[in-house]
């Protein structure tokens, strides 16, 4: 991971149907989490910025010590006319799915 950290965004294969997007395990518990969507992109996005050091239980949080992934359209997509349109009304709803599966590795 670079220094920095990571805050980009992935563009996903797929027709809009639910897919597989991501998938985490845990080094040391071996726990996995399959993260499946029905979004054009995915936002990876490490903690860069941690201004709380206080996690679970008082357990110490740095910057970079967690992973957020967040399902959606591209950043920016309002303006480029030829990639999913951001704009939603009442006749053209925002609805999305996103499953999450948690297995052993």
């Amino acid at each position: 991971m670079p220094s920095s950290g990571f805050d980009t965004c992935f563009v996903l294969p797929g027709d809009g149907g639910l897919a597989h997007a991501a998938r985490l395990v845990g080094e040391k518990s071996g726990i996995a989490m399959d993260l499946l969507c029905d979004q054009p992109g995915m936002q990876l996005y490490t903690a860069n910025f941690m201004s709380d050091p206080r996690g679970k239980n008082g357990t110490g949080c740095q910057p970079r010590s967690a992973v957020c992934l967040e399902p959606g359209i591209y950043p920016d997509a309002i303006h480029h006319p030829d990639w999913p349109s951001p704009v939603f009304s009442p006749e053209r709803p925002y609805l999305w799915r996103m499953r999450l599966e948690f297995s052993l590795a």
